[in-house]
């Protein structure tokens, strides 16, 4: 049974979307402006019988988290000083390095943050 070819664009029509944009545009503006291509070439992946189904998972993964936005990441963060001292920035660079460990899968063991939540009217909601 032959193969099904996908009905993507082609390189060169990528080439002439991104031939469009100012020489000086940034990474970010070039892969902008693929999305709708990426996203119809990632769509027939899906739908494709023929794409290897770890691929077709992925790419329905990538899709789903574009247009759904990721699930919750859940993380327990554990430190070893004194967390009240921590201004809002400093719990914001430990939130964010959990993050990245764990979208990494590093195999470390997280952080976690034990603190009780205070409530009353200086208590931020």
């Amino acid at each position: 049974m032959a193969k099904r070819r996908l009905a993507t664009t082609t390189s060169g029509d990528a080439r002439a979307i991104i031939a469009a944009l100012p020489d000086d545009a940034s990474a970010e503006v070039l892969a902008r402006a693929l999305t709708r291509e990426v996203i119809i070439a990632l769509g027939e992946m899906v739908l494709n019988q023929f794409t290897r189904p770890h691929s077709r998972v992925r790419a329905a993964q990538l899709l789903l988290d574009r247009g759904w936005g990721q699930a919750a990441a859940t993380f327990t963060v554990k430190q070893h000083s004194d967390l009240e001292r921590l201004n809002d920035a400093e719990l914001a660079a430990l939130v964010r390095h959990e993050l990245a460990l764990a979208r990494r899968g590093s195999g470390q063991q997280p952080l976690v943050i034990e603190a009780e939540v205070e409530t009353g009217p200086d208590s931020v909601h």
